[in-house]
């Protein structure tokens, strides 16, 4: 009887120790990086070829699943399907020289995968082509351990020009 008391004893005493230990660990150290997986297939298109400094250029993107590469070994494959992503975060950002800052802007998918993005030219070198790099996130646990994040991307180095 002894015995039994005392393994039940020592038993509630170490899972007790250990939740305290792994409570106290826990806090001190932070969770580690994002998980991200490339599980989204992005395009982007828009209704003309070059804009002027000031307007506001309308991105249609499009966010499908799956991806363009297994998320889990990278490999590049083709589906035979493709499904809409719905609530995806997306964005547009244009370049237009090394030396330009970036202008952006976001959105959210709908239940058709779709999403409007605007994008005012408030800088840039006129008369040049315009780079756009294109993205789409996901977030699982957004700030909790551990963050999961889908993504897609898709950059378009000739994306339209930009005159005066």
């Amino acid at each position: 009887m002894k015995v039994r008391r005392s393994i039940a004893l020592a038993a509630a005493l170490t899972s007790g120790l250990l939740s305290l230990t792994a409570a106290s660990s826990a806090e001190a150290r932070p969770c580690g990086a994002a998980t991200e997986l490339r599980t989204y297939t992005v395009t982007a298109e828009l209704p003309k070829t070059t804009y002027k400094m000031g307007e506001t250029v309308p991105v249609s993107i499009t966010v499908m699943m799956p991806g363009p590469n297994d998320p889990v070994t990278e490999q590049p494959f083709t589906s035979p399907t493709y499904v809409p992503a719905e609530g995806v975060e997306t964005g547009a950002t244009f370049y237009t020289s090394d030396n330009d800052l970036p202008v952006f802007g976001r959105g959210v998918t709908d239940q058709n995968g779709e999403s409007l993005v605007k994008v005012k030219l408030t800088r840039g070198q006129p008369v040049r082509k315009v780079y756009a790099s294109i993205s789409a996130q996901k977030w699982t646990n957004r700030g909790g351990c551990p963050d999961i994040v889908q993504t897609g991307y898709q950059d378009y180095p000739e994306f339209f020009t930009l005159k005066k």
